[in-house]
């Protein structure tokens, strides 16, 4: 044989055989597929698995964010339907993996379990097939995330316990922190937050948004940054004008200023706002702060 010939018939074996992933990927795929819809959930587990060996290359970087509503691969926002997100969305809330009946139960409130649960299972495989056969696991005691997926709150959370801890911030630190409450405070994506389950992470998210802006305001009046104190105000008042909270913030720094006058302008928008948005009336201890100004 020629060397022409030779290089060539090397070169056309090698496009066959040089890397069988994508037939094998393929195979495995619907292997999945007819065993999920035959019932043999344990079966298709095992071939997800093994098809996330098969593939070798680097996955994506996945992220959840809860307070966004929507969550990224690579930094791109996956195409998920509301009920899709949903459920990802549930699974992310809790701190460990979440039994099936829970998650039917959460998702399908007014439907029987049986049909709830075979539901939760359709969807999951859906969201597997976008994002990742291994994205979401069903182990012994529910449904979980595989090791290494970013959840924002969890992260939030932990930057948050450590930074409390600090006796001083750096402006790395301060940076940190804005821009989480930044997303604290982001967009309200319709789908998320019209889903009656999760009005108790509202409350969450409240909290972690409570603590990062206390952290801030402790380190603006520790170094006497009054400008700082009133931007943190402004920006969570201008999301929220009956934020008590900012209102306190921001009289406060009047007050160290110098400034009763603009302290007492501060309450009487407050108390404006509170008449006008929830019929109700200002708390006695900001009453009590401008008294004893």
């Amino acid at each position: 044989m020629s060397g022409d010939r030779q290089k060539a018939s090397i070169k056309n074996m090698q496009s066959r055989t040089a890397d069988p992933r994508p037939l094998a990927s393929e195979s495995l795929r619907r292997a999945i597929f007819e065993t999920a819809a035959l019932g043999y959930d344990d079966i298709a587990r095992s071939l997800e698995l093994l098809l996330a060996r098969v593939n070798e290359a680097p996955a994506a970087e996945i992220r959840v964010e809860i307070c966004g509503g929507r969550v990224l691969v690579g930094g791109l926002a996956a195409n998920l339907t509301n009920r899709e997100l949903e459920i990802c969305l549930a699974i992310a809330t809790h701190h460990r993996p979440v039994p099936g009946e829970t998650l039917a139960a959460v998702v399908y409130p007014d439907l029987d379990l049986d049909a709830a649960l075979n539901r939760v299972k359709v969807y999951v495989h859906r969201v597997r097939e976008k994002i990742a056969p291994d994205f979401i696991l069903c182990e012994r005691d529910g449904y979980c995330f595989r090791n290494g997926i970013c959840i924002d709150l969890c992260e939030y959370e932990e930057l948050l316990r450590l930074l409390e801890l600090r006796p001083f911030l750096g402006a790395g630190d301060r940076a940190q922190l804005s821009r989480i409450l930044q997303s604290l405070h982001g967009r309200r994506n319709a789908p998320v937050w019209r889903w009656e389950w999760f009005s108790t992470i509202e409350q969450y998210i409240a909290s972690i948004a409570s603590r990062t802006a206390s952290v801030l305001a402790s380190d603006a009046f520790e170094r006497n940054a009054t400008a700082e104190l009133l931007d943190l105000a402004r920006a969570i008042l201008d999301r929220d004008p009956c934020d008590e909270q900012a209102r306190e913030i921001a009289i406060k720094a009047h007050l160290a200023a110098g400034r009763p006058a603009a302290a007492q302008t501060e309450f009487n928008h407050y108390k404006q706002a509170l008449a006008r948005d929830l019929d109700a009336q200002p708390s006695a201890h900001l009453q009590k702060l401008l008294q004893t100004a």
